[in-house]
C-alpha cells in the first residue's frame, strides 16, 4: 500500500512540476531568443547586426499551474500567459493575442 501511494504522489509531483526544465536559454525560428535563469527572471531578446543584442522584453515569471505571471521590468505591464514545456520545446502563448511561440532548448541550468 505504501508503494502505490509513493508511486501516485511521485506521478503527481511530476505532473505538476511543469517548471523544471523550463531554465536555460531557447531560441525561435523568428531569430528571437529567451533566457530564463533559476531565479525565474527572464530576458527576450534578438541579435541584431554587428551581433548588438536588443532587448524585446525582460522582468520576472510567477508560476500558476499551466499559466505563468509575467511582470515586466522594462515596462509597466504584466500578464497571464498560458504555457508548455516539452524535453526540448517550449510553447508560450504571446500576450494580448491567439498566438504562441515555440521555443527549442539551446542550453539548460
Amino acid at each position: 500500500m505504501k508503494k502505490i501511494i509513493f508511486l501516485f504522489l511521485l506521478v503527481s509531483y511530476n505532473i505538476n512540476a511543469q517548471n523544471e526544465n523550463i531554465y536555460g536559454l531557447w531560441g525561435s525560428l523568428e531569430g528571437e531568443y529567451v533566457d530564463i535563469t533559476e531565479d525565474d527572471e527572464f530576458v527576450r531578446y534578438k541579435i541584431g547586426q554587428y551581433n548588438i543584442k536588443k532587448i524585446l522584453s525582460r522582468g520576472y515569471i510567477e508560476y500558476y499551474g499551466e499559466e505563468m505571471h509575467i511582470i515586466r521590468t522594462d515596462t509597466v505591464d504584466n500578464y497571464d500567459l498560458g504555457y508548455f514545456v516539452g524535453s526540448e520545446n517550449l510553447v508560450i502563448q504571446k500576450p494580448y493575442s491567439n498566438q504562441a511561440w515555440l521555443w527549442q532548448k539551446i542550453y539548460d541550468y
